[in-house]
């Protein structure tokens, strides 16, 4: 399966942001799936937690959406990314050559962001391959240099494992590290 050809990724404003906020009630209400705790969290805190969100329609449905986080000179693309798509996931793997809507709202990220120290992060160890490939992706379709960091970084003030994630940047992060055999210490995944 691919996606539709009648992609298009645009910045959150006034015109779309109902859209938007209906698409997280609908989720808040609906959705079974891994990340259902999200919604009632973004519900409250989109517009105070995030520099900016971005959207992807087809035709006129909307059927992807993240965000940019900053932290300070740092910009984390591609945050809390909802895809609608119904395909399989992480097991499916980065497909190198396919334009998919994370794509096409990064493309904007760059653009906004210029300046910034971009980097994207995952949790858990057993993503760090996905991410991996996703920053090879990356270097190819959008001529980058992304790379995996050898540590965990600390991306949000919880002492918790879904705050130390696998990242990948294109210059050394200025963020809290853990290295991976700490990580698998303290929190055994």
């Amino acid at each position: 399966m691919t996606y539709p050809t009648e992609l298009k990724a645009v910045r959150m404003d006034s015109s779309n942001k109902s859209v938007f906020l209906d698409k997280l009630k609908e989720l808040d209400k609906d959705s079974p799936n891994k990340n259902k705790d999200w919604w009632p969290w973004l519900l409250k805190n989109y517009n105070t937690q995030f520099s900016s969100w971005y959207l992807t329609f087809h035709k006129d449905e909307l059927i992807s959406f993240s965000a940019v986080q900053l932290f300070g000179d740092k910009a984390r693309l591609c945050s809390r990314l909802w895809n609608g798509i119904k395909k399989p996931g992480l097991e499916r793997g980065v497909i190198l050559n396919e334009v998919s809507p994370a794509m096409l709202m990064i493309e904007l990220q760059l653009q906004d962001y210029k300046g910034y120290n971009y980097f994207f992060s995952m949790e858990l160890l057993n993503r760090r391959s996905h991410l991996e490939k996703f920053a090879e992706k990356l270097n190819i379709k959008l001529g980058r240099s992304f790379k995996l960091n050898e540590n965990m970084h600390q991306t949000c003030r919880d002492e918790t494992f879904k705050c130390w994630q696998s990242t990948i940047s294109e210059k050394p992060l200025d963020l809290p590290e853990m290295k991976l055999e700490e990580w698998r210490e303290r929190f055994g995944r």
